[in-house]
């Protein structure tokens, strides 16, 4: 079976809504439309002529698909369509910089395909040329009419003047004479007026027509236009691919958590020192305290990797301060939840198992929690230092579980806590604390939630951010860092918490891992 006549058998097979657009063989044939403009004064086409040609070939386009014009054309072919069918089969569209416009139309029928758009022309170009005739038409006719008139009265005033010129001269036929050439000078002068006027006006009309022509006829197509099956698969994959691609962007551009070390470096600048991973809720905050209880070790494998996270991150935060040796370090968070106290809790064991003196001070005066975690009295502590100068920093420093590490209390929650830290009498018993210890461990209140950060974050010789892998956006964490920064913080890196066991492996100490790569192995 040929080409073309499948394609027809397909078309007719497709009814109702069982057809559709992509699956059905469909026959497209392409005529071009030239839109030429009218005369210029000296009966050619100027360039302000031809450049508003094509201007109108926009409108054209559109008059194509008009119902007056796709009605035209159904009645010219004798169509058994209907305006709104004919009008879904066509498509104009002009050819940039030219006056041409693309007609094309789609069918089953090869010779519909064909007709149509030459069909459509030439109701176009008949009717434009009708508007364009009717505008000039009346005046043109008036023009003609007082022509019609005026000729036979100036012939008529010259018969009576040859008359008059052959006889004897009177004085009544000299005044008849005198009165017959002024006449006759009138009735030349509105011939010759009228003249000019009705050439004006036909000029006027050959000014403003627009041809309009078929300069390449629509034929009937040999090859189907659709279904284009290997087109639309890879239209398809292409499609699919730019909404993958889009919403991989959408997703990263809405959820800006920091879920790892990569995202946290990328929003802040600053590297991740060590990821802590994500605490069971059924667990105490500080590993010191996860040994087996009642003979059972389900919580010894988590104390390891918890105490192991930790020790790594004391060890960089050495290597970190390489240049600058860290006597008092501060670590908050650029919001509420991200766990900076249990960050600074662990962190102050390890320091304080590894052999140092750590002093762990409360200063988070708006939520403290270090009483609680170590089960130490907070009836006085950092509070009642910074209010009575005769008390002794070492009277309020408290022993805790650990060997080696001390704990200073907020002491009462005061009203004003931003301006207490800000003060130089914290300062002061900073510098006293700091005599007490090898180390000092500030825990503050979350950047964002006030002040107190940035006052604290400009007397200690470090800050550490710590992050929650699930919680923290990024926005957040990064304009915290800025608010650091401009305090002239310096930032000593930051920490990821919480993150899941996977990223977390991704820190393990590295002897640890190297214990368990050479562990045997059991089969089963």
């Amino acid at each position: 079976m040929a080409p073309v006549v499948a394609a027809q058998h397909a078309a007719r097979r497709c009814h109702g809504l069982h057809c559709f657009r992509e699956t059905t063989t469909r026959l497209r044939s392409t005529g071009k439309l030239l839109i030429g403009p009218g005369q210029s004064a000296t009966g050619a086409a100027d360039y302000n002529l031809i450049l508003g040609a094509q201007q109108l070939t926009q409108t054209y386009a559109q008059l194509l698909k008009t119902r007056p014009v796709v009605e035209a054309a159904i009645r010219a072919g004798n169509l058994n369509l209907n305006s709104d069918q004919a009008a879904a089969m066509l498509e104009a569209s002009p050819i940039r910089d030219t006056q041409l416009i693309l007609v094309t139309s789609r069918a089953g029928d090869p010779e519909l395909a064909a007709t149509l758009p030459n069909l459509v022309v030439a109701a176009l170009s008949q009717q434009t040329e009708a508007s364009q005739s009717s505008r000039f038409a009346a005046t043109e006719g008036a023009l003609r009419e007082q022509l019609d008139q005026v000729t036979p009265e100036i012939s008529s005033h010259m018969a009576q003047i040859d008359v008059l010129r052959s006889q004897p001269a009177t004085p009544d036929s000299d005044n008849s004479l005198t009165r017959l050439r002024f006449e006759l000078t009138q009735l030349q002068q509105t011939y010759d007026s009228a003249t000019r006027s009705y050439q004006d006006i036909r000029l006027a009309a050959a000014r403003s027509s627009n041809l309009i022509t078929l300069a390449e006829p629509a034929s009937p197509p040999t090859t189907a236009a659709q279904p284009r099956i290997l087109l639309n698969v890879l239209e398809a994959a292409a499609l699919g691919l730019l909404g993958m691609i889009g919403l991989t962007v959408l997703v990263e551009a809405v959820d800006d958590r920091l879920t790892s070390s990569e995202r946290l470096t990328t929003f802040t600048g600053l590297n991740t020192l060590g990821a802590i991973e994500l605490r069971p809720k059924n667990v105490p905050a500080a590993f010191d305290q996860l040994a087996p209880v009642g003979g059972t070790s389900v919580a010894r494998p988590h104390a390891a990797r918890f105490g192991e996270a930790f020790r790594l991150l004391s060890t960089n935060l050495q290597f970190a301060a390489v240049d600058r040796q860290l006597s008092t370090l501060l670590i908050t968070s650029s919001g509420p939840g991200d766990g900076k106290t249990t960050v600074a809790t662990n962190l102050a064991i390890v320091m304080a198992q590894a052999g140092k003196r750590v002093v762990l001070i409360d200063a988070d005066l708006r939520h403290p929690e270090l009483d609680e975690l170590f089960q130490v009295p907070n009836r006085s502590g950092l509070t009642s230092l910074l209010i009575n100068d005769q008390l002794p920093a070492a009277g309020e420093v408290l022993p805790t579980r650990v060997p080696g590490l001390s704990v200073l209390t907020s002491g009462p929650l005061p009203p004003n806590p931003s301006e207490l830290l800000a003060s130089q009498r914290m300062l002061r018993r900073l510098a006293e604390v700091s005599e007490l210890a090898d180390l000092v461990l500030v825990d503050s209140a979350p950047v964002l939630q006030g002040s107190d950060a940035v006052v604290l974050a400009r007397i200690v010789d470090g800050v550490l951010l710590v992050a929650h892998a699930k919680r923290t956006r990024g926005q957040y964490a990064a304009q915290a860092t800025a608010i650091l920064r401009n305090a002239g913080a310096r930032i000593v890196g930051a920490v990821l918490n919480a993150v899941p066991r996977t990223v977390a492996a991704y820190y393990d100490y590295p002897d640890s891992r190297a214990k368990r790569e050479l562990a045997p192995r059991t089969t089963s």
